[in-house]
């Protein structure tokens, strides 16, 4: 299933719909065949996620701004960064933002005395994508691996064993 946000433009994909476009990501010129032999569904079923996924504006070639990102030596973790705890007890407050104003701008918003500052304009190595999971049942992001129940073709994924209990039920 997709979730668009249109206030932001993002589009959050379901499994099956991310599985299709990483395939197209390593051999844009896979046929669809083999797309659904690997992915065990129907070849109607790739076309239409295919189709779905045109339609959206997603494009099967990359296009990615990395932005800059700040890392930043601190004794506090500021908000809307990711942190990690140093062996001295300090702070590695990691920033992302699109461009060197956004990134003055969040920098500004931290109170504390910076210890040490890194600026990186670009990631080296391989980019991890993150692929937001939803429950079935209940609608809930799936927080580690899924439960997954398989019926027929289709197979369902529930964030918890009342929400699969539930899903069994729903489907009986």
């Amino acid at each position: 299933m997709t979730y668009v946000n249109y206030e932001t433009n993002e589009v959050k994909l379901g499994d099956l719909e991310y599985r299709v476009l990483q395939l197209l990501k390593e051999n844009s010129r896979i046929p669809v065949s083999e797309i659904a032999k690997k992915l065990k569904v129907s070849r109607s079923t790739v076309s239409r996620i295919i189709t779905s996924l045109q339609e959206k504006g997603i494009k099967f070639t990359v296009e990615y701004n990395e932005g800059v990102t700040a890392f930043v030596v601190t004794s506090k973790c500021p908000q809307n960064a990711e942190c990690f705890e140093l062996i001295d007890g300090n702070i590695m407050a990691v920033i992302h933002a699109r461009d060197l104003n956004e990134l003055e701008e969040e920098l500004k918003k931290i109170n504390d005395e910076k210890k040490y500052l890194f600026l990186s304009h670009k990631k080296v190595g391989k980019i991890n994508v993150r692929v937001e999971m939803r429950c079935d049942y209940c609608g809930g992001v799936i927080r580690g691996s899924p439960l997954i129940l398989k019926k027929g073709r289709k197979t369902y994924y529930a964030c918890c064993k009342a929400c699969l209990d539930g899903l069994k039920n729903k489907l009986k």
